[in-house]
């Protein structure tokens, strides 16, 4: 059975493919989730908080690592390295232990 994980209210919901709440979290740290990813190769969430901060976590809430990114409001895998979207529309590509590639 599929998983789905949204934000709302700075928590990441845990969501039944028919839409029913399986569980929630609050990120331990870095300010409110606004957005996240799950990379179903890595079996891990990629979540955005409202203070720059990109936290790369299990689906149950407990944290591999994070990074900080001035201004970012997305956060998406791409394989297992990171591109995050700032403010002004940038796009950057990172490591996960927050190594840049560049700017794309």
């Amino acid at each position: 059975m599929a998983k789905i994980y949204t934000v709302r209210n700075g928590s990441i919901f845990t969501l039944s493919e028919s839409g029913g709440v399986l569980g929630s979290f609050r990120p331990s740290h870095g300010g409110n989730a606004i957005f996240v990813d799950y990379s179903q190769s890595l079996d891990r969430l990629l979540v955005t908080t409202d203070k720059g901060v990109i936290l790369i976590m299990s689906t149950s809430g407990g944290k591999y690592s994070s990074f900080y990114a001035t201004d970012a409001v997305m956060a998406r895998w791409d394989g297992d390295r990171i591109i995050v979207q700032f403010r002004n529309g940038k796009l950057t590509r990172y490591s996960q232990s927050g190594g840049t590639f560049g700017s794309l």
